[in-house]
């Protein structure tokens, strides 16, 4: 999480070890709560995709800021869906029966206990290795949306947000620990 910004960003990094082309199915699922407590959004988050961007929102809420909630890659989403039983099917977290299809269907979460998951597939040419970049966050606006993705989508520019985090709390804790050592 950078120090700055409202997003939370993974960096998968991949290697194919074979002598030959794979194809990777990646799945990233999110439980999201834009609100105050599950109870009150479910049913109420609409999930919809604008281009390589899940957008969610909790299109009831009153009491709340109505930011937007986004989940995006480095890669092309190949499918989502919004809807939590649709994915977990007759499996569980562990084992969901998404993990068995060609792909998920599309669907909002509307009346539905919400969930984001989107699926990445993932091409590797014999002995490659690739990074890919997962973001999840907030934002007021789409503006701020694209400003995020734009900023912390590609891997380096991720990579450096990660260096600079680290720096940030190395200065931190740096700072902690030699002022209790001078107590």
């Amino acid at each position: 999480m950078p120090v700055e910004d409202k997003v939370k960003i993974n960096i998968i990094r991949l290697k194919n070890v074979l002598p030959e082309n794979r194809t990777i199915k990646l799945i990233y699922y999110i439980k999201p709560i834009i609100g105050e407590e599950e109870i009150k959004t479910t049913g109420n988050i609409s999930l919809k995709q604008q281009g390589n961007i899940l957008l969610a929102e909790n299109i009831y809420a009153e009491d709340v800021e109505k930011n937007l909630c986004f989940a995006s890659s480095s890669e092309k989403i190949k499918s989502f869906t919004g809807n939590k039983k649709s994915f977990i099917g007759s499996g569980d977290i562990a084992s969901p029966d998404a993990l068995n299809k060609i792909s998920l269907n599309n669907e909002n979460s509307i009346g539905q206990t919400p969930c984001i998951a989107m699926e990445l597939e993932i091409n590797l040419k014999e002995f490659e290795s690739k990074e890919i970049v997962l973001l999840f966050g907030e934002g007021i606006n789409q503006e701020e949306i694209y400003k995020y993705i734009e900023k912390y989508s590609e891997p380096a520019k991720a990579q450096k947000a990660l260096q600079e985090v680290k720096q940030f709390w190395f200065d931190k804790l740096k700072n902690l620990c030699y002022n209790a050592i001078k107590m």
